[in-house]
């Protein structure tokens, strides 16, 4: 195994510590800044889904949990899943400008596809929700976009990017926030960068 690779955040910008000619990012709490419109939703969807609520002083630990875990932690339905994430896609279309960009991302993508990295964004969001977060000028910087994936269903989608772009696993670093991101990493075998 490689070494891990170290994203620091100094004055606003990321410094990558290792060279990779394709970098892909997830989206929501790597780029956007959209964990407390989904806590929100979420109590709202446990009282129409029936499952526990999340209270504001569990917010922090739960953002920590896997998807898994955070399933099981609130007894959500497993059967419920797929009418629940047709919802929340439903409902962020419709409130996709309460969703912010985290501070300095636009700069930062702007520094890493001006050194030459291939950009892309794996995400469980719909493309359309992402691009109009980014806007037009920081959405031109990705290469490619493969959204909609399934809540356990990340490295599928990794590989497809890997095969359009022609790069390989040891050439490419997945960014993320989340244990899903970094065990759809392994799953392809390429780097992983964790976000705080």
């Amino acid at each position: 195994h490689r070494e891990a690779t170290v994203l620091r955040h100094r004055h606003g910008s990321w410094a990558l510590m290792m060279d990779y000619r394709l970098i892909i990012f997830d989206f929501d709490g790597t780029l956007a800044d959209s964990f407390g419109w989904a806590a929100g939703l979420v109590n709202q969807f446990a009282d129409q889904y029936g499952f526990r609520r999340i209270e504001p002083h569990e917010q922090d630990t739960l953002r920590s949990l896997d998807a898994k875990t955070l399933i099981q932690q609130l007894g959500v339905p497993l059967w419920k899943i797929p009418l629940m994430t047709a919802h929340v896609r439903k409902l962020m279309g419709q409130q996709i400008d309460q969703i912010p960009l985290f501070a300095g991302i636009g700069e930062q993508l702007r520094c890493l596809a001006a050194s030459g990295a291939t950009l892309a964004v794996v995400s469980s969001n719909a493309e359309q929700n992402i691009r109009r977060v980014l806007g037009p000028e920081n959405a031109a910087l990705f290469v490619y976009y493969d959204c909609g994936a399934g809540i356990f269903g990340k490295a599928p989608k990794l590989k497809n990017v890997l095969h359009k772009s022609g790069v390989t696993p040891a050439q490419a670093i997945l960014i993320g926030d989340e244990l899903r991101d970094q065990h759809a990493a392994e799953q392809t075998h390429m780097a992983f960068g964790a976000v705080a």
